[in-house]
């Protein structure tokens, strides 16, 4: 049911089913599924774009969902998507959208522009009540477990670091003691706030940090997270450190996770130390080559996606790996070790085998790094470096 068209934006699953889940697009607008995402259907009607870059399901009915489009609009369905009202028009993009776990009509939305707004009509109708000055896009919300009696609340900033009020928004004030990267990508708050007064946040570069005392101060809780330089390409421009997700069962399971520009990371120590989780099988496929003799000697091979190659002389009833030479790639094991601990091997494409297989036994593959030959039919493989040196033509 997706059209595979345009890049997904976000996502959200209901707390009252996880059949139940939305998914908004930079193009396609909004689908919902009411499966678990085995198919979808799109729920546009009544959105004035299709460019949606933030959807949000009220905690306590999968029927009311807010959405917002990338440049302007805060659009809200009653009916689960069949039809959306705009109740937040003009030229406000709502970047961030936090609901009161325990007044379910009170919700906090924020602005690209530091303004911060609030419903007591579950989002009808909305007042502006503050601006933090100098700070940017407000990226993320948390508001306390305990608001009612507490009346405190967190607000992440684009470049203001992180911002605490305890007095229901009548005042803020910056709690950065600790944090060394200032652009708030997210903020996430322990399940069992009412006791161990944790929250952790995730910052544009440097990664996640930790408060035990409810935001006074912080710790950097980034070992094993990883980073990877493409992030800052002008072409790509997105945070190495975005959304994290606590478990339900923090207490006794103190498990984490985080998505990062490199890959998916855990932690199940509170967020001390991190794991890179793969994401893919290694044994994906990704080539297939059959040798120009198929027909008397039944060969043919196959490359995976981080599990190297596969050859098979019987027509693909038995297969062995052929990936002597290729354990050695200074590049991966850089970025791969984390992921494959000591059986990591070269990140493969096609392969192909030479026309005159059967005499010369070559075949021939290109690694991430490398253009890879064998003259042993796959059982030794030669890296052959790409140079940007003129050669002769032919």
């Amino acid at each position: 049911g997706l059209d595979h068209q345009h890049e997904l934006s976000a996502l959200d699953i209901s707390s009252q089913s996880s059949n139940i889940v939305f998914l908004s697009t930079l193009g396609d607008g909004i689908y919902k599924s009411e499966n678990g995402g085995d198919a979808w259907s799109k729920v546009n009607q009544g959105l004035e774009t299709l460019n949606i870059n933030l959807v949000a399901i009220a905690p306590d009915s999968a029927d009311v969902v807010f959405a917002a489009g990338t440049r302007s609009g805060l659009y809200k369905t009653e009916n689960s998507g069949a039809s959306w009202e705009q109740v937040i028009a003009g030229e406000t993009k709502i970047t961030a959208i936090a609901f009161d776990s325990a007044q379910q009509d009170k919700i906090t939305i924020g602005d690209d522009r530091g303004n911060l707004f609030f419903s007591s009509d579950r989002g009808t109708s909305w007042e502006q009540f503050a601006t933090l000055k100098n700070t940017g896009a407000i990226k993320a919300l948390a508001i306390s477990p305990n608001f009612t009696s507490d009346r405190t609340f967190w607000v992440g900033t684009e470049r203001g670091g992180i911002w605490q009020t305890v007095n229901g928004g009548v005042s803020f004030s910056q709690v950065n003691n600790g944090i060394g990267d200032f652009s708030i990508v997210s903020l996430a708050i322990s399940p069992n706030y009412q006791t161990d007064s944790t929250i952790l946040a995730t910052t544009w570069h440097e990664g996640v940090f930790c408060s035990n005392d409810g935001g006074n101060n912080w710790k950097k809780s980034s070992k094993g997270l990883t980073q990877d330089d493409q992030a800052d390409r002008p072409n790509f421009n997105r945070p190495h450190f975005s959304n994290l997700s606590i478990s339900p069962t923090y207490s006794w399971d103190r498990t984490v996770f985080v998505a990062g520009f490199d890959g998916l990371f855990k932690s199940t120590d509170g967020g001390s130390v991190w794991r890179e989780v793969n994401t893919l099988s290694s044994n994906i496929i990704v080539g297939l080559g059959l040798s120009p003799d198929y027909q008397h000697d039944s060969t043919l091979a196959v490359t995976t996606y981080l599990g190297g190659a596969y050859i098979s002389h019987d027509g693909g009833v038995t297969w062995s790996t052929v990936n002597k030479g290729l354990e050695k790639d200074n590049f991966l094991k850089r970025t791969l070790k984390r992921i494959l601990q000591d059986d990591y091997v070269a990140r493969l494409f096609s392969i192909k085998f030479s026309p005159n297989y059967s005499q010369d036994s070559t075949i021939f593959s290109p690694s991430w790094t490398h253009f890879l030959k064998s003259t042993t039919r796959g059982q030794q493989w030669q890296k052959i470096p790409l140079t940007n040196e003129p050669g002769p033509l032919s």
